[in-house]
């Protein structure tokens, strides 16, 4: 007998927040309410009897008892997944031409993969991954099929937008002497979370300078890990950053399906 503690909307729930650390990084990621992912993780504590939380300065970890239900809970999903796929198999096959910003391709891709291979295993993926105006151009241009970036660069309509919150970050140690310029960690042009950080630093009137640029994401984290002095923008501060005082910004992020509009 299959327990009924064990509904698969509420595991993906679990899974997703263990794997984020977090209940509002996961709720952003989901495009969900926070309230309604910790509304789902209590009826799960409730069905199992046991804590599966608990918080800590930075997030959340799963107990010992959530680190047990965890293992399970992967499998499951990933079971159902594959049985799905099976039953309903009309075999999708064919080429999917994506195009995903960086900071997409690095927060979601590898587990939407993973899935997408489970249930659609003759389906083949054509990935770029690009800033922004690239994924514009090659759009227009009808070389991709799906195309997931910020809106500022495309002009055709979306199928979907949600919200991003931008953060200023910088090494849990430091604190930003104001009497001196703002070394910033930025990618380089063309990007939009440069622009919004620099019209954001000039309209507060903070004297800034960059310190390092880079095409890539993880040459921007390893620098501000580094240096305590650099600080970048980021969806969220993680374990080795805090956030600094200045207000941040909002990004809309756009995700289009089917071929541009003739």
């Amino acid at each position: 007998m299959i327990s009924d503690a064990f509904d698969p909307a509420l595991l993906r729930t679990f899974v997703a927040v263990c794997q984020h650390g977090s209940l509002s990084r996961a709720a952003e990621q989901a495009g969900r309410a926070q309230s309604a992912l910790s509304t789902q993780i209590r009826r799960l504590e409730e069905r199992v009897g046991k804590r599966l939380l608990h918080r800590n300065g930075r997030g959340v970890l799963p107990t010992t008892d959530g680190e047990l239900l965890l293992g399970y809970a992967q499998r499951i999903l990933a079971l159902g997944e594959a049985a799905a796929a099976r039953l309903g198999e009309r075999a999708l096959a064919g080429s999917v031409r994506v195009g995903l910003a960086e900071d997409v391709a690095i927060s979601a891709l590898p587990a939407a993969l993973g899935r997408l291979r489970r249930s659609c295993p003759q389906l083949h993926l054509e990935i770029v991954i690009d800033h922004g105006d690239a994924l514009a151009h090659a759009w227009q241009e009808g070389t991709l099929d799906i195309a997931i970036s910020g809106c500022s660069a495309f002009a055709a309509e979306p199928v979907d937008t949600w919200m991003v919150d931008l953060h200023w970050a910088c090494a849990i140690d430091e604190t930003p002497d104001p009497a001196r310029p703002l070394d910033v960690i930025v990618y380089a042009e063309p990007c939009a979370w440069r622009r919004i950080m620099f019209e954001t630093l000039t309209a507060a009137g903070r004297d800034f300078r960059v310190a390092l640029t880079s095409h890539r994401g993880g040459a921007r984290a390893g620098r501000g890990a580094a240096d305590s002095g650099k600080r970048a923008p980021r969806h969220h501060a993680g374990a080795a950053h805090h956030e600094c005082g200045w207000q941040g910004a909002e990004r809309a992020v756009w995700a289009v399906r089917g071929q541009p509009p003739g």
